[in-house]
């Protein structure tokens, strides 16, 4: 069952990041992928689970505090390395997917239920 929420929540994710006219937007942090796909691959290569991050990196003051706090610690990215892919999902202000903040909220929700 959680294989398929898995494939069903990729597959909403590749979606929302396809569906743009814009390219993908590159993460600040080096060891983040940001394509679904190639993160999907290495997931399968290395039997990693995929932690993602979806963000909104100018404009989502939790975001902010959470990368500040948590995934730009030394700590943090020290245990991604050994356990996890690291997918960051950015959807900036101005993104052609979320030009209203109604929008946004649905977005979030829909990829996260």
């Amino acid at each position: 069952m959680i294989k398929y929420r898995l494939v069903i929540l990729l597959s909403i994710i590749y979606t929302a990041t396809f569906a743009q006219d814009d390219a993908f937007v590159k993460s600040k942090n080096e060891s983040w992928l940001v394509n679904v796909e190639e993160a999907y691959e290495l997931s399968k290569k290395t039997n990693k689970p995929i932690l993602a991050n979806f963000t909104g990196s100018d404009w989502c003051g939790w975001c902010k505090k959470l990368s500040a706090e948590v995934f730009d610690t030394p700590e943090f990215n020290e245990w991604a390395k050994e356990n996890v892919i690291l997918l960051e999902l950015d959807f900036p202000e101005g993104h052609s997917c979320l030009n209203s903040n109604k929008h946004k909220t649905e977005v979030f929700n829909k990829l996260l239920k």
